[in-house]
């Protein structure tokens, strides 16, 4: 009985070490591609500014970026209006 009970809790340990290397295997987030790149209007081509990040909406359904403009504010505006590209507007 005692060699049954000490094989059941190696098995535990076991098991709860390869769950949680799994689990931090799993929850490793790559970093989003486009995040520093700068924004543009896809309309006039007009520059936007700076892109902090990727999202859902939370007034809208659908996915935006989360631009920051160069006042320093942050706005989010849909995907479709929006071209990034890697040239600054200061760069020629």
């Amino acid at each position: 009985m005692k060699y049954i009970l000490k094989q059941i809790l190696y098995a535990f340990t076991v098991a709860a070490i390869v769950l949680a290397i799994y689990l931090a295997a799993v929850n490793v987030k790559k970093p989003d591609d486009i995040v520093g790149k700068y924004a543009y209007s896809s309309k006039n081509g007009n520059y936007l500014g700076k892109v902090k990040g990727r999202g859902r909406s939370t007034k809208a359904q659908g996915t935006v970026y989360y631009i920051e403009e160069p006042t320093g504010s942050l706005i989010q505006l849909p995907v479709e209006y929006v071209e990034v590209r890697d040239k600054s507007p200061y760069e020629r």
